[in-house]
């Protein structure tokens, strides 16, 4: 046997819905719903999730807070971001960090990725790979340094690569 429902409600702003739903179309009931005039609402489900949803607007949504405490956004499963225009992120720092050894930062971007830093950029790897479908372009109005050791140019055409040298550059190629 379930409790009656509690209801508190002004018709022109909204409401608040203790009890489960009883729509019988929606698959995920809520036991609590805070809602707007509006249509915007605060759904708490009975499996412990919650959602928080907005309506169409024109002034968006927002998440403040002030002072120097964080908001933090912690989940056992996966975070998933999704915009239908732009995604900014700015702020003092931004470090991004995987936490197991197999961990990998993936960045697919259609058109172009952009890297502008007003001082250094520094890449750091075990290996590093570059890899172009039609041309490789290095260019510096400064020094150009290549170090290594060996330095070791591959150029497909010459006869004179050892194979031993081709079948790495090829490996390594194949693996970007």
């Amino acid at each position: 046997m379930t409790s009656p429902p509690v209801r508190i409600n002004n018709p022109e702003h909204g409401f608040l819905d203790i009890g489960e739903e009883t729509d019988d179309k929606v698959q995920r009931k809520h036991h609590v719903q805070l809602a707007g005039g509006n249509g915007a609402a605060l759904h708490i489900y009975s499996d412990g999730g919650w959602a928080l949803v907005s309506k169409t607007n024109s002034k968006g949504s927002n998440l403040i807070q002030e002072g120097t405490g964080p908001i933090n956004i912690v989940s056992d499963g996966d975070i998933n971001i999704e915009a239908g225009g732009t995604l900014s992120l700015r702020a003092k720092d931004i470090v991004m960090e995987t936490l197991s050894a197999e961990g990998d930062i993936a960045m697919n971007a259609k058109r172009n990725i952009k890297i502008d830093a007003d001082n250094n950029v520094n890449i750091l790897g075990t290996n590093i790979k570059a890899k172009s479908a039609h041309n490789l372009l290095l260019h510096s109005e400064g020094w150009a340094v290549l170090s290594g050791n060996p330095v070791s140019s591959y150029e497909r055409k010459t006869k004179l690569i050892p194979t031993s040298f081709r079948d790495l550059i090829e490996t390594l190629i194949g693996e970007v």
